[in-house]
């Protein structure tokens, strides 16, 4: 017994077609179709949804701006500080791994 689409999809991680129908501007029957007549075109289009999907559901990187004020730096005050004055602002901080932050 072959798989329903909608279940073929859901099952690539998607959670409907109408996802699919949204980014690619084609209507559901017309992916239905390409489903039947061109299963490997449709294939193609469905990873490429699922790729798009995961990416949308990813926690966006957070700014420099955002990273140190959420570890309790005072950013204005390190603006008008000099380096002697910035040591001593990071004495007993703790920063994690580098890779929570993007530039």
């Amino acid at each position: 017994m072959t798989m329903k689409l909608s279940d073929q999809v859901k099952k690539a991680g998607l959670p409907d077609l109408n996802y699919i129908a949204s980014k690619t501007g084609k209507p559901v029957q017309t992916l239905r179709s390409w489903a039947k007549q061109y299963p490997d075109l449709f294939k193609t289009v469905l990873d490429g949804c699922v790729v798009q999907y995961q990416a949308e559901q990813q926690k966006p990187a957070k700014t420099l701006e955002q990273f140190f004020k959420e570890k309790g730096f005072d950013l204005d005050q390190w603006a008008q500080a000099d380096m002697d004055e910035l040591q001593e602002l990071i004495k007993g901080k703790t920063l994690v791994d580098s890779h929570e932050v993007s530039v």
